[in-house]
């Protein structure tokens, strides 16, 4: 009995010795900035396409965010539109500022540096090409616009309905040991993680390159998939700009995982993205080789994340694209 209760204080001691590790681990990677929280808790409901419930709050990638009456992403709470000339940002979590307060997003610093007209952020995580060309519909509520700006990342082409990859997931994880992270009650187990462990996103991150396994993924739907989807909603975008005398403009971001090289392989997305739309009326940049030519282009999206930017690389797309929107 003497010899049991020995064990048991062993092994309480041991656990003890060990939570107080992961506490002092994690407070470590949360004062270096080594990592950043993911995932998102926000007021979400379903009207054609998923919508922020108005009028709320959220978080995402452990930053705060508001919500205004028409379910678009602001500064602050009841914040007040300055003019009516406005300037429509359409997108997904990139654009939305996922990991990065408003004001330090491009959107965000778009907005503060405009004073004759008004930035209105309708981009939200999870969209896709369907979502926007839901969007153009009901974009007479914000007449008069005077620019419409879509910022694609490589991802938003995904249509479930097409696809041809038959085992495609994204962000699976398909080689040697890191197979077992495919299994259902894992991947939920990083889901909750994410969420609220800095010091899992850091490990995880060091272990398994997250970065090139999404790369991976949409790498092989470029390559497998004709992007019909994506070609109908460019010549929708570019009819809808036209016929109402809109200023139209498509920005095309990279991932992480394709500025480590630059290569024609890592780059086959953006090619074929630019010839669909050889023939389409809209102004199209490419600010896949600014990023490349960046001096070290990692520092330029959150760490360990396959594409969404951080607080230097919001700035540094603000000072692209400024210039060229603002002409």
């Amino acid at each position: 009995m003497l010899r049991l209760g020995k064990n048991i204080k062993i092994i309480l001691f041991n656990i003890i010795i060990i939570i107080i590790l992961l506490i002092l681990s994690e407070s470590i990677v949360r004062f270096l900035n080594l990592s950043q929280m993911q995932g998102y808790k926000a007021e979400i409901f379903r009207d054609k396409i998923n919508r922020l419930k108005p009028n709320s709050e959220g978080v995402v990638g452990g930053i705060k965010f508001f919500v205004d009456k028409n379910g678009l992403r602001v500064p602050e709470i009841n914040y007040k539109y300055k003019t009516t000339n406005k300037i429509l940002f359409i997108g997904d979590s990139v654009t939305f500022g996922v990991g990065v307060a408003e004001e330090e997003s491009f959107v965000g610093i778009f907005r503060k540096n405009l004073h004759t007209s008004e930035v209105y952020n309708l981009s939200l995580f999870g969209y896709q090409i369907e979502d926007y060309k839901v969007q153009l519909n009901e974009l007479k509520k914000f007449y008069p616009i005077r620019k419409i700006i879509y910022f694609l990342t490589l991802n938003d082409v995904y249509d479930h309905d097409n696809v041809r990859t038959v085992n495609f997931i994204e962000n699976k994880y398909q080689d040697g040991w890191k197979n077992i992270l495919n299994l259902n009650f894992l991947r939920n187990i990083n889901v909750y993680l994410r969420e609220r462990s800095y010091l899992f996103t850091y490990l995880k991150g060091v272990a398994i390159d997250p970065q090139a396994s999404w790369f991976a993924n949409v790498l092989s739907y470029y390559k497998e998939n004709d992007l019909q989807n994506l070609n109908s909603f460019f010549t929708k975008f570019s009819n809808f700009a036209f016929n109402n005398k809109i200023e139209a403009y498509l920005f095309i971001v990279p991932y992480e995982f394709q500025t480590r090289k630059c290569d024609f392989n890592s780059l086959f997305p953006q090619n074929k993205i630019k010839e669909l739309t050889k023939e389409v009326k809209i102004n199209i940049y490419d600010l896949t080789s600014d990023f490349c030519d960046y001096s070290n282009p990692k520092r330029l999206f959150l760490k360990y994340d396959p594409m969404h930017l951080s607080k230097e690389g919001h700035k540094f797309v603000y000072n692209l694209i400024n210039p060229i929107i603002n002409y």
